[in-house]
């Protein structure tokens, strides 16, 4: 055994016993140092902040906005947490804060978390024709043509006909224009994956963004440069992106398929195609909760409080909602949000069969 003392003679029993208790602390704390490194490099604690004085790109914490039951802000994160710390400092001329005020915590989709329509939604159904082996979508009194099926596959709630050219002429003007593929489409080229947004597509960062929005590598069309022609390059789609307008979403707890309309949910029909092709999530997100009482910190205006996420880490999604609650229209100077994950075996299992099971290279057919 190695040992860079090889030569030292220890002449008594004192001595020894010193020099035996000295190894031992030293091995329990290479021990201990380790671990703790082992433990930042495969659980990183994310550190996110806010600064009300520099400008909003620099944040990682959501500019703070009112919501049903306070005011409310969120932070996108990649990978599991189980614990929270949250530290926010008021303006220097604001009043304090109410004297236990209570932080609600929910962890879903941000675009999920959106308010439900109540009233009936019908216009996600399309009308669209085939003739002679071309599709053609409806708009007002126009057709248009498909660049490709993929383009016409990629609407998953259509009313479709099997007409002849001549009808369809009587029908409606046919546009020799070409139209993509349906609203927040994954489409891939040989280097990107995109997800479509109108008349625009927006690159995917990378796979741990993709995988943290929810998507599946299932449901990515390999397309040709003519396809993507039809969507303008947009801005890089992030972690702390927003799903787009058209995404779906099952919630696998009340089996409901909801489309994401901007600022609103609607509720479609169940099927299997829809299922097949929607974000999973859990109805139960938009609701459930964990809290916590913000203390006093020794500092001025300053508030902390700490907090298990285990009730809501259950849940699917990327986004953790921070609401303090009853205390709207609350001016919030800086904050920070700490996420940590507990170094078990359950989170040590998980991380590697995610390291093992999602490869963003291998998933993709590239041309």
């Amino acid at each position: 055994m190695f040992d860079i003392t090889s030569y030292v003679q220890l002449k008594n029993t004192k001595q020894k016993k010193s020099y035996f208790f000295i190894r031992l602390v030293l091995f329990c704390l290479f021990i201990i140092i380790s671990a703790l490194f082992i433990k930042e490099v495969i659980f990183p604690t994310q550190v996110f902040q806010f600064k009300d004085s520099i400008n909003s790109l620099a944040n990682t914490i959501s500019r703070p906005y009112e919501s049903n039951t306070g005011t409310s802000f969120h932070v996108s994160s990649q990978g599991e947490s189980n614990y929270t710390e949250l530290t926010i400092t008021l303006p220097k001329d604001s009043p304090n804060l109410p004297h236990n005020t209570t932080l609600l915590i929910k962890k879903s989709y941000l675009a999920f978390l959106s308010p439900i329509n109540t009233k009936k939604h019908t216009d996600y159904i399309v009308k669209t024709y085939e003739i002679k082996d071309t599709q053609y979508i409806k708009n007002q009194d126009n057709l248009y043509q498909f660049v490709s099926k993929n383009a016409f596959d990629s609407y998953l709630f259509k009313d479709n006909a099997v007409l002849s050219s001549v009808v369809t002429e009587q029908l409606t003007n046919k546009l020799d224009e070409l139209t993509g593929f349906a609203p927040a489409t994954l489409i891939s080229s040989k280097d990107s994956i995109y997800v479509t947004d109108g008349n625009t597509k927006h690159p995917i960062q990378d796979e741990q963004s993709f995988l943290a929005l929810g998507y599946n590598f299932d449901n990515v069309i390999d397309t040709n440069s003519e396809e993507r022609s039809m969507h303008k390059n947009a801005k890089l789609f992030t972690t702390a992106s927003t799903h787009p307008f058209g995404t779906l979403f099952y919630a696998t707890d009340s089996k409901k398929i909801f489309m994401f309309d901007n600022d609103l949910l609607n509720k479609l029909p169940v099927t299997a195609l829809a299922k097949q092709h929607a974000i999973i999530a859990e109805e139960a997100s938009r609701t459930t909760t964990v809290s916590c009482i913000l203390k006093k910190t020794i500092f001025p205006r300053q508030y902390k409080c700490k907090t298990s996420l285990d009730a809501i880490s259950i849940f699917h999604g990327n986004t953790y909602q921070f609401t303090l609650k009853d205390a709207p229209n609350t001016q919030i100077n800086n904050s920070q949000i700490k996420l940590f994950t507990t170094l078990n075996s359950k989170s040590l299992q998980n991380r590697i069969n995610s390291i093992k099971n999602n490869s963003y290279s291998t998933n993709i057919n590239h041309n």
